[in-house]
């Protein structure tokens, strides 16, 4: 028969070892998830606010992910699942990639500024920092402007 003070050690022991592994399985969980962030501005590095910023897959089926708005500094930050890995890449630009997404820099209404596109690669990183500069909008161009889509 065990004593009070074995079966008090066995039952700490226990515990410790329940919180070691909780601790473990929340840094796994957090290696899955992925941040976006950085700024936007115009082309004299002013913070723009207010543009919506929008993170799609890469590959098929083509889904909007999340979206957020820029604040007063420009600044977004955006968290998300990591993606899957892709069995046959993507080429933007000439290089393959095989995990990541598209991020789209857009206007909704007024249509002042023009919209910017890149395609990001996740793989073997947990963060993203991506600034945006956005140019104005030709105004001779505007009356013709009837939907921005990303």
């Amino acid at each position: 028969m065990r004593s009070n003070q074995e079966v008090r050690l066995a039952s700490s022991s226990l515990i410790g070892l329940m919180l070691a592994a909780s601790l473990f399985q929340v840094g796994f969980v957090h290696a899955d998830v992925v941040q976006i962030t950085g700024h936007v501005y115009d082309t004299d590095r002013n913070p723009i606010k207010g543009i919506s910023v929008e993170i799609d897959s890469i590959a098929p089926p083509w889904l909007l992910l999340r979206f957020a708005r820029t604040d007063d500094a420009g600044y977004y930050s955006l968290v998300l699942d990591r993606p899957s890995r892709l069995e046959f890449p993507v080429f933007p630009m000439g290089r393959p990639i095989y995990e990541g997404y598209r991020i789209g820099v857009c206007e909704d209404v007024a249509f002042q500024w023009l919209c910017e596109f890149v395609i990001v690669s996740t793989t073997n990183t947990n963060l993203i920092v991506k600034d945006f500069v956005l140019r104005v909008y030709p105004k001779s161009e505007i009356d013709d402007v009837v939907f921005c889509s990303f």
